[in-house]
C-alpha cells in the first residue's frame, strides 16, 4: 500500500490516520536512537536525550545492521550533507 503512494503527502496522510500519537513518537524515538548509536553517541548520552530505556536502545543497536535501518540513515545522512552544502552556498552569495 505505501508502496503505491503517488508523493510523500500520501504516505504521511497514510500513516497519521493509521499510526497513533504514541506510535509516531516510538517511530521517531527508534530513528533518533539509529542516528546517535551511527554518530557513535554513549548509550547514557542517548537515555538522557531521549529519555529512552537502555533496553530500548539495546533494540535499536541489534536492528543497526538491518537493511532498512541503513537506509533509512543513508536518507538522513544525505540530507544532512544536503542542508550543510546549502548553508555553505547561501553564505557565499548572502
Amino acid at each position: 500500500m505505501l508502496a503505491d503512494a503517488k508523493s510523500p503527502n500520501e504516505v504521511k496522510e497514510v500513516l497519521k490516520d493509521l499510526l497513533s500519537s504514541g506510535e509516531h513518537t516510538v517511530i521517531a524515538k527508534r530513528l533518533a536512537i539509529a542516528i546517535f548509536l551511527d554518530k557513535g553517541r554513549s548509550y547514557e548520552n542517548i537515555k538522557e536525550t531521549l529519555k529512552v530505556s537502555s533496553a530500548t536502545i539495546a533494540s535499536v543497536q541489534e536492528m543497526m545492521g538491518n537493511s532498512g535501518v541503513q537506509l533509512a540513515l543513508q536518507k538522513v545522512k544525505a540530507e544532512e550533507w544536503a542542508d550543510g552544502w546549502a548553508r555553505k552556498i547561501r553564505q557565499l552569495i548572502g
